[in-house]
């Protein structure tokens, strides 16, 4: 839920959202859903007490099915989360 209110506020703040890219990296890779994953990443990560960096890591293993990314490609988008 998190991550769909900051894509609100993002939207509110005036951001015009592009076309969604084919490939799933170019759609993780873009700004607005870089800080979007972050913000809901960070919420969970408070409310369960733990570090941030295991809960993306953690939700990109749950998920593989769904995002469609190789692994080299999910430690890349991870490092850019990481980065936020």
């Amino acid at each position: 839920i998190r991550h769909e209110l900051e894509h609100i506020s993002q939207f509110q703040r005036g951001y015009i959202f592009p076309k969604e890219p084919e490939r799933p990296i170019d759609f993780y890779l873009q700004r607005h859903e870089l800080e979007a994953q972050v913000a809901g990443f960070k919420r969970r990560a408070r409310k369960e007490g733990r570090k941030l960096e295991d809960v993306i890591r953690e939700w990109f293993q749950e998920n593989k099915k769904y995002h469609r990314l190789k692994s080299s490609e999910i430690e890349r988008v991870i490092e850019k989360l990481l980065e936020i």
